[in-house]
């Protein structure tokens, strides 16, 4: 287990999560909002949980983790922390079987960053995306708004 709240439980994906994997990237939210993995069988299934999943965990320490609520049911989707190539810092990211949207408090998990962070000498924000001059190497994160519903 990774994270355990009042409702939901986030643990390390495994082989035997496969049919859930498959479910999930093929489901229309999931082929229209974040993209077509190309995983149509079990055995692509397990080979993504190992490929993506897995190895992030080996790698970066941390990846997309099983949703599943705490009363023992199926799980419900992926959240997790990713590094993207297309972006400098880690990202939260998040995807859910259409059966769970509206059932999750997005208002919790909306993420509220502040800039400047109390490491950077800077007195005010500067107000750029990264800052290449910044003494602390920090570079700002954007305040989000809760996401769209099964988007992530």
């Amino acid at each position: 287990m990774i994270l355990q709240t009042e409702r939901l439980t986030l643990r390390e994906a495994g082989p035997d999560d496969a049919a859930f994997i498959l479910e999930l990237l093929n489901a229309p939210g999931f082929l229209t909002g974040i993209g077509d993995r190309g995983v149509r069988t079990l055995d692509q299934a397990r080979s993504y949980i190992e490929e993506r999943m897995v190895e992030s965990y080996r790698l970066q320490g941390f990846g997309m983790w099983i949703v599943t609520p705490r009363t023992g049911e199926a799980p419900i989707g992926l959240a997790g922390l990713v590094k993207r190539d297309v972006i400098p810092h880690v990202d939260v990211g998040y995807a859910f079987l259409e059966s769970a949207w509206g059932s999750i408090p997005w208002r919790r998990l909306s993420i509220r960053t502040t800039w400047p962070p109390a490491a950077c000498s800077k007195s005010s924000a500067c107000g750029s995306w990264t800052c290449a001059n910044c003494p602390a190497g920090i570079s700002p994160a954007p305040t989000t708004s809760p996401p769209e519903q099964g988007r992530g």
